[in-house]
């Protein structure tokens, strides 16, 4: 029978202003994120006005690596 493991998604945001969003592991040394994604809000306009949109995209698109 397969099972399917939890993850432990958590955000956490770098000094220079970014949200990242990804499985976090912290250690001794180290914040270790697997999976990054960046958190993104972009404003579009609507009838009703401006609206906020989130969007998730990967933290480094020019990288094949998973763990940061």
């Amino acid at each position: 029978m397969n099972t399917i493991k939890e993850k432990d998604y958590r955000m956490v945001r770098l000094t220079d202003g970014t949200t990242i969003m990804g499985s976090i592991v912290v250690d001794k040394d180290f914040l270790r994120i697997t999976n990054a994604l960046e958190l993104n809000t972009v404003k579009r306009s609507t009838e009703m006005g401006m609206k906020d949109d989130s969007t998730l995209a990967p933290w480094l698109p020019f990288t094949d690596d998973k763990t940061f």
